[in-house]
């Protein structure tokens, strides 16, 4: 009995887990490789992966694409405050924004390799 009751209590604990979870969608097929949360305000959510980045100010209801000037695959983005971020490249480039991804520049260039881990 005792199994039973184990049992049963895990599997109402794993259904109510995945109750919490909602899917965003931020209208495209990209294939997103990281996402951040704004450390200041949840309200502001980063995306990047392929050669696209979305911002959303609204926890996920609705999606802005970011536009950046380079061809390149997009690995990780980070927003240490609302308007200053930062994304990396696979072929080396680290892109800085300091008006909340409205433009970009570069910040750091290497000659070789490239970046395959988020930026903390």
């Amino acid at each position: 009995m005792k199994k039973i009751l184990i049992f049963a209590i895990s599997i109402i604990s794993i259904t109510g887990l995945n109750a919490q979870w909602t899917q965003l969608n931020p209208g495209t097929n990209a294939s997103f490789q990281d996402i951040c949360v704004s450390p200041t305000d949840n309200n502001y959510i980063f995306v990047a992966g392929g050669d696209k980045m979305y911002k959303s100010t609204d926890e996920g209801d609705s999606w802005t694409e970011m536009n950046q000037s380079l061809t390149t695959t997009l690995w990780g983005i980070s927003f240490p405050t609302n308007s200053i971020g930062y994304v990396c490249s696979n072929d080396g480039y680290v892109l800085k924004t300091t008006d909340g991804g409205n433009s970009w520049s570069i910040s750091l260039q290497i000659s070789t390799g490239g970046f395959r881990q988020g930026i903390l």
